[in-house]
């Protein structure tokens, strides 16, 4: 019986990759930032995936704008490839609205920063009148006795992410107030849109219209209660264009005054 024997020779084993991830550190807006830090051994480079399997970056470092689990895989000269997976959830930055007490012509306005419910803070506040804050109060709500323009910005003072408000303008002209969004999703909340109560409207009327001018609502009852529907449906979420058309009570001579807004649809 013949016997025939081979040899094998067996160069170096490679050593794996070595990294550590840190924790995800939120950014501002909607992102997150997934880091790695790379050991000892000499990392070359590192390549970021999605779960679809799709690049999303490359380095130690990445802006992640999706929920999901990412991959990354080290790489290096005479080192065997490592990958492990990281879960991202991403919770957007909050948006704020101002919110309006009083009337000026009779005393005194209450502002108040509007902030997204899921978001508990702390923030840091700053407002600004006409583009000017050295003479406002750094709190969530501040109290006016003068005309003018107020904006609100919001800070996280931990990860630096702000928003700010649209402008309001506060003045002594006959206005009415109406909230700016609402959300007719049957849980008892905001389920309708309104105005505030006025004792010095007369001859009220509103109109609301589609992005596409088509109007959608009309009413000429200044109690009335819109629940977002057209001709029986429920419209779907969007900003719509507000006119309301009314008199003052205490100042007939400014005749039919008309005033321009809008409200948004939130489910």
């Amino acid at each position: 019986m013949c016997v025939q024997i081979d040899s094998v020779v067996l160069g170096e084993a490679f050593p794996q990759s070595n990294f550590t991830f840190t924790p995800v550190q939120e950014l501002c807006g909607s992102r997150d930032q997934a880091v790695v830090t790379p050991g000892t051994n000499g990392i070359a480079s590192f390549f970021w995936q999605n779960s679809d399997g799709e690049s999303v970056g490359i380095g130690e470092q990445v802006d992640i704008s999706l929920d999901g689990i990412y991959t990354v895989t080290a790489t290096g000269e005479e080192l065997c490839p490592r990958s492990e997976e990281i879960e991202v959830d991403i919770n957007p930055f909050p948006s704020v609205e101002i919110l309006v007490e009083g009337d000026l012509c009779f005393g005194e306005v209450t502002l108040t920063a509007s902030i997204d419910s899921t978001f508990t803070g702390p923030f840091n506040y700053s407002w600004t009148r006409d583009n000017e804050s050295s003479e406002l109060q750094q709190t969530r709500s501040i109290t006016i006795t003068e005309e003018g323009t107020y904006q609100v910005q919001i800070i996280d003072p931990t990860i630096g992410c702000d928003a700010t408000s649209l402008p309001v303008d506060i003045d002594c002209d006959p206005r009415v107030r109406a909230p700016t969004a609402f959300s007719p999703n049957n849980n008892g909340e905001n389920e309708f849109f309104f105005v505030f109560p006025n004792d010095f409207v007369d001859n009220f009327e509103i109109f609301i219209y589609n992005r596409w001018g088509e109007l959608v609502y009309f009413s000429d009852d200044f109690n009335f209660q819109w629940t977002g529907e057209f001709r029986g449906k429920l419209l779907p979420e969007a900003t719509y264009a507000t006119v309301i058309r009314f008199t003052s009570r205490d100042e007939p001579e400014l005749g039919v005054i008309e005033q321009y807004g809008s409200v948004t649809i939130i489910r």
